[in-house]
C-alpha cells in the first residue's frame, strides 16, 4: 500500500492529509522531541488487522514504522483491530486497542498491549480482553486512557453509540478499581456523543471532546464540555471540528498532542478525502488547536495542504507524456528576440499539445511591473517600520487584486534579505535587520496576495545583503547565523504562508552560487517542507551541472544554460538523469495546477486596473510607515497666516528605488508631498520653492521650511549599491535653510539609514519618509499636520556612523563611495560574515557601542505610560502581559515590543532579541491591555553539532519597551 508522506499545511509545519491510504483513529504520543502518531489501519474489517506508526522530530519528515501490534500477537481478536490509545509510563509503552466487532454479536473488547520501544513489537499483557461487557450501554471500543494530574488516578473512556462510561484502572493496567461508591464502571456521556472519547486537562480544567454525527456522512465532527472533574459533570460546549466540503467531508476521531518543542496543541484527527469511495476511505490530518483566555477553545478551520495529492498526481501523468524537449522547454523562462508574444522575459513557454498554458510572471515588490501601469504601494522598508503585519497584508491584497487583473500569475515578491548595512542598494525592498520582525511582515504580506489566487515568490535566497559585485562575491556565513538570521523569514513563509515560488539570489553561498547549491535548496529548503517552485533570479545561472543537480526548477529569464541541447548532452553522457529535469517538471506543474491555472485563466475580469481597494490600501500602509526622529516642538504644523515653504529634490517627485523594485504607476495617481501639502485646506498656505535658486528671504520669514531630500531611482536601486551620505549640494541645502528658518522640517527619502551628521542639529524635526508610494504625499502631510500621529518605528539601528555597525569591517564595499570598482563577476571575493549572530542591535552589548537612534526606535505625538508587568509560564510557553496608557491629548499608536534577555547562557547568545510586538491604539487619556505570547521555541538556539534547533533552559529576562534601548518594564523568569 503507497503511503504518501506530505509535508506543511497552511498556518503549520505539515500538510494535510499527513498519511493518506486507509488510515484513521489517530492516537498521539509525545516521546522526548519525537511526536508519534499511532492511526487504524483503516481498511474493511476483515483486512485491518494489523497497525502502523509514524513519528517525526520536526513535523516535516515523517518516518513510516511497520505492524507496531498486528492481530497475530493477539489470539483472542479474531478480526478487526481499530483506535489505539497509547502512552508511556515507567519506561514501557502501553497500547490500549479495540478488537473484533461487537457491532456484529462477535466477542469483542478492549485489550492491552506493551513494549519496551514506542515502534514495538507490542506483545498482549492480558491474553483477553480488559473489557468485554456492554455496561451502562458502553460497548467496549474507542478507548482513550488518561492520567489525572491533580490524583494521579489512571481512567479509562470508552464508548460508542450514544454512551460513554469511565472505569478506574491499576497501576499495572491489568485490572479495573472500584469508585468510591464501589461501581466499577460510571456513564459521563455528554450531550450528543457519538463515539471517540478523549481527555485533556488544562489550567486546572478538563476537556473532554468526542465525535458526533455520523462518520460515512457530512456531519461528523468533534465536540467538546469542560468539567471540573475528570468524572464529570460534562456540560457540552462548542464545536471544535467541523468538515469543509471543499477539503473533505466528516472529520473526527481525534486526540490532542503539544508539540514537544514549541508547545503548540495540535489535534490529529481523521476525514474522508473528497472523491472517497466507501465510507473506511479516511486519511489523518493535523491542524493547530487554540485555547482563547477565557479558556474555551477556537474552532478548528480545517486544513489541506496547498498542494494536494490530486494535482501532484496530475502533474505526473503530465510528466510521462512529455517528451524530452517539451520538458526543457518547461524548465526555463521565454525570451524572443526581435518581438512575439513572450519577448518580455518574463513568462514560462506553453505546450499547448498537453493544455499547459503560458504562465506570466511581473515583478513587485511595490506593484505589479512589465508592461503595465499599477498602483504603487510603500516599499517593504516602510511596511516593516508600520511594525503591523496587517497592514502588510493589506498590501499584498492589494498586489494580488492588481496582479489578476492583468493576467499575472506569479509575482516576484517579496524580498526578506536582511538589512546588514545601510549601503545595500536593495535594502528599500527588504524588512530591515530583525529576523522575527521580517518574518512576521512578510508572512502576512505573502498570505494576502496568495488570497487572491496569485502566487507570491519570496526571494532572494540567500544572503544577498549587498548589490555591489553580487554575481562575483560569495556570502560566507556560519551554519547558525545563517540559521539564526538569514533563513528565519524563508523558513516561515514556507512552513506558515505555504509560499509557493522561492527565488534564488546572485551570489555565492560559502563558496557555492545559489541556484547551483544543492545544500542550499534540497538539504534545507526542500527539508522545511517546501513544495513549490525554485527558480533562479534573472540571468543568475552558471553552469549547466550545477543547476540540473542543484535542485533549481526554473532558470530564468531563458535557458542560457538548462536547456534542451545541454540536457541531451548531459543524458547521452551519464552526467544526469532524466528524473532530475522529471521533478523539475513535477514542481512547477503541481503548482501552476494548485492554483488553478492548468484550467482557468489568471486573468479576472471582474477586477478593473485601477482598483478603489488597492487604493485605499496603499494610503492605509503609508500612514503607518513614517518614523519621526526628531521633533523639537515644530510638529505637528499647524495653521498659520505665514507660508510653509516646500522645497528639495524630492518635494514634487514621487521618489522610488530603481532596479526591479521600480514601476510605473497609473497615471494622475502620484501624489508628492507637495502636492499632499496643499491639499490640506484652509488654515495653509503652502509655497513650492525651487531648491536649486533659494529664495532665502522667503525662507526667513515662513512660518516652516520643509525640505525633502533623499535618494531616488538614480542613486538607490538593484545592482548597485548606494552612498552614505547625501551629495554636497543637498547637505548644503539642508544646512543654509535651517540657517535660515529655525522651524525646518526635514523629510528624507530613502531605504535606510543615512548620513545626518553635517545637519542633524540644525533641523528642528527629522521624519524618514523611505519610499512611500504615490500615496505618499497625501499621508505625510496628513503626519506633518497632525491628523494622524506618527506610528512608525525603525525596523533597524540607525548608527550614525558606518563605522560604528559592528557588520561594516565585513563588507566587502567598505571603500569610499568614489573608490569602488564597477567589475563583475570576479574571482567570488570572500565576504565574512564575522559578526555572526550579533547583527544590528544584537551586537550593542557585545561589541560595545551605542547608536544614534535605536532598533524600534520612533517618536509619537504624545506620552505613553508602561505598567502591570505579568510573566508567567502557561502550556504554550511564557505569557507576557501588560497595560499601555496614552497620557496626553491625541489619540495615537503605541509599538509595544517584546525582547528577551538570557540569564545564565551556556553559549554565546545575544543581550536582547525581539521575540513579540504588538501596536496598540490608544485613545487619549485610556488605557489597553496588551498580551504576547512568547512559545517555547523562542528560548531555543540553533545546535551546529546536531543541526537541530536546542531548546535553552534557565533564567530569562522578559523585557518590554518602546525600543531596544528604551526598556519600560522587566521581569525575570524560569524557563524549564
Amino acid at each position: 500500500m503507497k503511503i504518501l508522506l506530505t509535508i506543511l499545511a497552511a498556518a503549520t509545519l505539515w500538510s494535510n492529509p499527513l498519511f493518506e491510504g486507509w488510515y484513521a483513529d489517530p492516537e498521539g504520543l509525545v516521546d522526548g522531541n519525537t511526536l508519534w502518531v499511532y492511526p487504524t489501519r483503516s481498511l474493511p474489517f476483515d483486512e485491518q488487522t494489523y497497525f502502523d506508526a509514524f513519528s517525526t522530530e520536526d513535523l516535516v519528515c515523517w518516518k513510516k514504522h511497520d505492524k507496531v501490534l498486528s492481530s497475530e500477537q493477539v489470539k483472542w481478536a479474531r478480526r478487526a483491530l481499530w483506535a489505539p490509545s497509547v502512552l508511556k509510563k515507567d519506561g514501557t509503552y502501553y497500547m490500549f486497542f479495540s478488537a473484533n466487532d461487537i457491532h456484529e454479536g462477535e466477542m469483542g473488547g478492549i485489550g492491552v498491549a506493551y513494549a519496551k520501544r514506542p515502534e514495538g513489537p507490542f506483545k498482549d499483557l492480558l491474553g483477553k480482553p480488559l473489557i468485554k461487557d456492554i455496561v451502562n450501554g458502553a460497548q467496549p471500543i474507542d478507548q482513550h486512557v488518561f492520567q489525572d494530574p491533580r490524583s494521579g488516578d489512571w481512567y479509562m473512556y470508552y464508548g460508542g453509540w450514544k454512551h460513554c462510561n469511565v472505569v478506574r484502572l491499576s497501576s499495572d493496567f491489568k485490572k479495573l478499581l472500584p469508585f468510591e461508591d464501589g461501581s466499577l464502571y460510571k456513564e459521563v456521556t455528554p450531550e450528543n456523543y457519538v463515539e471517540g472519547p478523549f481527555m485533556l486537562y488544562r489550567d486546572g480544567k478538563y476537556y473532554f471532546m468526542w465525535s458526533e454525527g455520523s462518520w460515512t456522512k457530512d456531519n461528523y465532527k468533534v465536540a467538546y464540555a469542560i468539567a471540573d472533574s475528570p468524572l464529570g459533570p460534562f456540560k457540552r460546549e462548542e464545536t471544535i471540528l467541523q468538515s469543509d466540503p471543499a477539503l473533505g467531508t466528516g472529520a473526527g476521531h481525534h486526540s490532542v498532542v503539544q508539540d514537544p518543542k514549541s508547545g503548540a496543541y495540535l489535534i490529529i484527527y481523521h476525514r474522508h478525502p473528497l472523491g472517497a469511495k466507501s465510507g473506511n476511505d479516511r486519511v489523518v490530518c493535523m491542524d493547530s488547536l487554540k485555547f482563547m483566555p477565557d479558556g474555551k477553545i477556537a474552532p478548528v478551520k480545517m486544513s489541506q495542504g496547498w498542494i494536494s495529492p490530486q494535482s501532484k498526481q496530475r502533474a505526473a501523468e503530465l510528466v510521462s507524456k512529455m517528451t524530452l524537449e517539451e520538458k526543457c522547454t518547461l524548465i526555463h523562462g521565454v525570451k524572443i528576440k526581435g518581438g512575439g508574444e513572450y519577448e518580455d522575459g518574463f513568462h514560462i513557454m506553453p505546450i499547448p499539445r498537453l493544455g499547459i498554458p503560458a504562465i506570466r510572471m511581473a515583478d513587485g515588490p511595490q506593484g505589479v511591473r512589465n508592461k503595465t501601469r499599477s498602483t504603487y504601494y510603500p516599499c517593504g522598508l516602510s511596511l516593516a517600520a508600520a511594525w503591523n503585519p496587517d497592514v502588510a497584508g493589506k498590501v499584498g491584497e492589494g498586489i494580488g487584486l492588481d496582479a489578476r487583473a492583468r493576467g499575472v500569475a506569479i509575482m516576484l515578491c517579496p524580498g526578506v534579505n536582511i538589512y546588514r548595512t545601510a549601503l545595500c542598494g536593495r535594502n528599500f525592498e527588504y524588512y530591515g535587520e530583525d529576523p522575527y520582525l521580517a518574518s512576521e511582515t512578510a508572512l502576512s504580506y505573502i498570505k494576502g496576495i496568495q488570497s487572491k489566487g496569485v502566487m507570491a515568490t519570496v526571494k532572494h535566497f540567500a544572503l544577498n545583503n549587498q548589490e555591489y559585485d553580487r554575481h562575483g562575491i560569495s556570502s560566507n556565513a556560519d551554519e547558525r547565523t545563517l540559521n539564526e538570521i538569514y533563513f528565519p523569514a524563508f523558513k516561515k513563509t514556507i512552513q506558515e504562508g505555504d509560499v509557493a515560488c522561492v527565488m534564488t539570489s546572485y551570489n555565492s553561498l560559502n563558496g557555492t552560487h545559489t541556484s547551483e547549491n544543492p545544500w542550499l535548496i534540497k538539504d534545507n529548503l526542500r527539508a522545511w517542507g517546501f513544495e513549490g517552485i525554485v527558480m533562479s533570479d534573472w540571468t543568475s545561472t552558471y553552469s549547466a551541472i550545477g543547476c540540473f543537480g542543484s535542485g533549481l526548477d526554473i532558470e530564468m529569464p531563458r535557458g542560457y544554460v538548462m536547456n534542451y541541447e545541454n540536457a541531451k548532452r548531459l543524458l547521452d553522457s551519464g552526467v544526469i538523469e532524466e528524473s532530475w529535469i522529471d521533478e523539475k517538471c513535477q514542481h512547477i506543474l503541481q503548482t501552476v495546477i494548485a492554483y488553478g491555472f492548468l484550467d482557468n485563466s489568471a486573468k479576472d475580469e471582474s477586477i478593473p486596473e485601477d482598483c478603489d481597494q488597492s487604493r485605499a490600501n496603499a494610503l492605509a500602509a503609508a500612514l503607518e510607515g513614517p518614523v519621526l526622529l526628531k521633533n523639537n516642538g515644530i510638529l505637528p504644523l499647524k495653521p498659520s497666516k505665514k507660508t510653509l515653504i516646500v522645497l528639495g529634490p524630492n518635494a514634487d517627485i514621487v521618489p522610488y528605488g530603481g532596479g526591479s523594485g521600480a514601476m510605473d504607476p497609473i497615471e494622475g495617481r502620484n501624489i508628492t508631498l507637495y502636492a499632499g501639502l496643499s491639499k490640506l485646506g484652509k488654515g495653509y498656505k503652502v509655497e513650492l520653492m525651487d531648491w536649486k535658486a533659494p529664495d532665502y528671504e522667503k525662507i526667513r520669514k515662513a512660518g516652516a521650511v520643509v525640505v525633502a531630500a533623499g535618494f531616488n531611482y538614480d542613486t538607490e536601486g538593484e545592482d548597485f549599491d548606494r552612498p552614505y551620505a547625501f551629495s554636497q549640494e543637498q547637505n548644503d541645502l539642508i544646512c543654509a535653510v535651517a540657517d535660515a528658518n529655525p522651524n525646518t522640517v526635514a523629510v528624507i527619502y530613502s531605504g535606510g539609514e543615512v548620513d545626518v551628521n553635517p545637519w542633524i542639529g540644525k533641523v528642528n524635526a527629522l521624519v524618514m519618509a523611505w519610499y512611500a508610494g504615490q500615496e505618499g504625499g497625501t499621508a505625510l502631510a496628513s503626519i506633518l499636520s497632525g491628523k494622524v500621529s506618527p506610528s512608525g518605528r525603525l525596523p533597524f539601528t540607525f548608527w550614525g556612523s558606518l563605522e560604528t555597525n559592528p557588520a561594516y569591517p565585513n563588507y566587502v564595499i567598505s571603500k569610499p563611495y568614489g573608490e569602488r570598482t564597477a567589475k563583475r563577476y570576479s574571482q567570488y571575493p570572500f565576504i565574512e560574515y564575522s559578526e555572526g549572530i550579533f547583527l544590528g542591535y544584537r551586537g550593542m552589548k557585545h561589541f560595545d557601542v551605542k547608536p544614534m537612534f535605536p532598533m524600534g526606535y520612533g517618536l509619537p505625538s504624545t506620552d505613553f505610560a508602561y505598567s502591570d508587568l505579568s510573566v508567567k509560564n502557561i502550556q504554550e510557553g511564557i505569557e507576557v502581559s501588560f497595560t499601555v496608557s496614552n497620557k496626553g491629548k491625541m489619540e495615537a499608536a503605541e509599538v509595544a515590543q517584546v525582547y528577551i534577555s538570557a540569564q545564565d547562557a551556556k553559549i554565546a547568545m545575544s543581550d536582547l532579541e525581539l521575540k513579540g510586538f504588538e501596536k496598540v491604539r490608544v485613545a487619549p487619556k485610556q488605557s489597553k491591555k496588551v498580551t504576547v505570547l512568547l512559545p517555547a521555541s523562542v528560548f531555543s538556539h540553533y545546535d551546529v553539532a546536531s543541526h537541530s534547533w536546542i531548546g535553552d533552559a534557565g533564567k530569562y529576562r522578559i523585557c518590554v519597551g518602546a525600543s531596544a534601548l528604551d526598556i519600560k518594564l522587566s521581569e525575570e523568569i524560569e524557563v524549564k
